[in-house]
């Protein structure tokens, strides 16, 4: 979740990234193959959130040289793109987004940015099960022949005790 990460080419649709910019904050697993798409921040240098839409989405896929990213468009970017109305509070370092995925309306993502010695730190939370948690990543289940969402596992961890949590959203 820290700093930089080089600039990765996935074809035509390159995924840029700032000197600041958390390339990760969390991520959705898909169940039929190994394409994430990931939420990434873009900050300033003093790890404020830049612009009024400062989180966005990408496609990340595993290689055997490492992981590769694209941009999401179309139908992907429908679903798996980031709300369009972001709420955003800029501090003098630092800052707060709140967002949601575009396909989860009701998981609301709330986003804390730091400045900390070893660079921008940006930490996830939202409601699981009914209780705050950190959240981590999803996983989609997509359903036979990969035409609907059979549910999604939103996983995180307790704020209070650190404990894992998984809530099951069903479509």
């Amino acid at each position: 979740m820290l700093g930089a990460w080089p600039q990765a080419v996935y074809g035509d649709d390159s995924v840029r990234l700032g000197p600041h910019d958390v390339r990760t904050v969390f991520y959705i697993a898909k169940s039929r193959n190994s394409v994430q798409v990931h939420y990434g921040l873009r900050l300033d240098i003093a790890c404020r959130p830049v612009g009024s839409s400062p989180v966005f989405a990408y496609w990340s896929r595993a290689r055997p040289t490492g992981r590769e990213a694209a941009r999401l468009d179309g139908v992907a970017r429908r679903l798996y793109g980031v709300s369009d109305k972001q709420k955003v509070q800029v501090g003098s370092t630092g800052g707060h987004v709140q967002m949601h995925v575009r396909a989860l309306e009701s998981v609301v993502v709330d986003i804390q940015i730091s400045r900390t010695a070893r660079g921008c730190v940006a930490v996830p939370t939202t409601t699981i099960s009914g209780e705050r948690a950190q959240l981590q990543s999803a996983y989609l289940k997509v359903g036979r022949l990969g035409l609907n969402v059979e549910y999604v596992d939103v996983i995180g961890s307790r704020i209070t005790n650190g404990a894992r949590v998984v809530q099951r959203i069903r479509s």
